[in-house]
């Protein structure tokens, strides 16, 4: 018998889950949550039930967590395969992810794994056959909104450990001026509204060349505590950012939200977007959306080794501001130092000086919304180790 790691790549729109993790409260399951509670008790079991497809939260927003339908998921399909059955032993174990996202925050692509015991000597050939049917088997017990792409075997366990890697997260925000943003176009802006920040009834357009340049001062190494939800003082709040850019984009299909944005057009249907669909212009019966030919779509981007909580919202928040003239875009260096003057450390003040800094200390910068943010991919700290699903390298995240 031998120890492997099953490793899926996900999916989701977070905006019914309360996170990636599942939540723990001390609270006793209420009346209007036993569906909820319902489904964690299934997902305990060994063989737990069929669910529906597609189940309705209670409220419209659920309590549970994306890793809970994909553990439960993996269950039923290990539970029911006699193909898997006869490779593996029992069911997997342990599913943890390479990265987190918060209540509302989706992803574009995240890698997930769990543990696997052989029955006797390691068969790749039957292993990775098996692998090539369980997106299609997950997708039976998914979620709608949670997709798994692709799935594979790793015997190397520590590449399920690592913490060199690269993480990038993607903003998305949707420009809705004024003058051309009324009620009777607000759909337009509403059917994007769970996956985008609609920025409704703005005076004038964002200044995106001035959020560029703000955003350029967030590479290298700085002191994140005021652009942050970390207390002061608790812990190092140093972090590396590699890349930051701010720009236009002309497309992007949201798949499990079933809506595309593109320029000239607004939000249309994935099966209608010429784009999407390969199609010519001239086939298409399109009619452009009111406000489409108006809007446009800001796509924030950041990569670091590692992100503080709500990091990368408040530095949407900051550069949004920046777009607005609201703030200088020295602001962000001015967070900077602000916060390393009263780091704790072995060479920095001590708590007290740091309560005493922080009623100086100038106000943090304001949090983005979560359901603009995306986890678009995980990157491997080794080329050499990366795991390649079937398709190609990872990151094969919409466009």
């Amino acid at each position: 018998m031998v120890r492997i790691k099953l490793v899926l790549e996900l999916s989701y729109v977070g905006t019914r889950y309360v996170g990636w993790q599942p939540q723990t409260s001390s609270e006793k399951p209420s009346t209007k949550n036993e569906e909820t509670h319902a489904f964690r008790a299934r997902s305990n079991s060994r063989s737990p039930p069929r669910h529906k497809n597609g189940l309705e939260f209670p409220d419209g927003v659920g309590q549970l967590s994306v890793q809970e339908v994909v553990d439960n998921a993996v269950s039923q399909v290990f539970s029911e395969s006699e193909e898997l059955k006869a490779l593996v032993k029992g069911l997997p174990s342990g599913m943890v992810s390479s990265g987190r996202t918060d209540r509302g925050v989706h992803a574009q692509s995240m890698l997930a794994y769990c543990n696997c015991h052989t029955k006797g000597k390691v068969d790749m050939e039957k292993l990775d056959s098996a692998a090539g049917r369980l997106p299609q088997l997950l997708g039976k017990h998914l979620m709608s909104d949670v997709k798994c792409h692709a799935a594979g075997w790793m015997t190397d366990l520590s590449f399920c450990t690592r913490s060199g890697g690269l993480k990038t997260y993607s903003y998305y925000i949707l420009e809705a001026p004024a003058e051309h943003c009324d009620a009777s176009e607000l759909p337009d802006c509403q059917s994007l509204s769970d996956v985008t920040w609609v920025l409704e009834g703005e005076a004038k357009q964002l200044d995106v060349d001035a959020m560029q340049r703000a955003a350029a001062l967030l590479v290298g190494v700085n002191d994140f505590a005021l652009l942050s939800t970390v207390p002061f003082g608790t812990k190092d709040t140093r972090r590396e950012v590699c890349r930051a850019e701010v720009r236009t984009k002309n497309h992007v299909c949201f798949a499990l939200s079933g809506v595309c944005y593109k320029s000239h057009c607004g939000a249309v249907l994935p099966s209608k977007c010429p784009i999407c669909t390969e199609m010519k212009q001239t086939d298409m019966r399109e009619t452009p959306s009111k406000i489409g030919t108006h809007t446009r779509l800001i796509v924030v981007s950041v990569t670091g080794m590692g992100f503080l909580r709500h990091m990368v919202r408040r530095i949407v928040g900051l550069l949004v501001d920046v777009g607005r003239g609201c703030a200088p875009e020295v602001r962000v260096t001015e967070l900077f130092q602000a916060a390393a003057a009263s780091r704790v450390g072995p060479d920095s003040p001590g708590p007290a000086a740091v309560a005493a800094a922080e009623r100086h200390m100038p106000a943090r910068a304001p949090r983005a919304p979560a359901h603009g943010l995306w986890l678009e991919r995980v990157e491997v700290d080794s080329c050499e180790d990366s795991w390649v699903g079937p398709w190609g390298p990872l990151g094969h995240a919409p466009a």
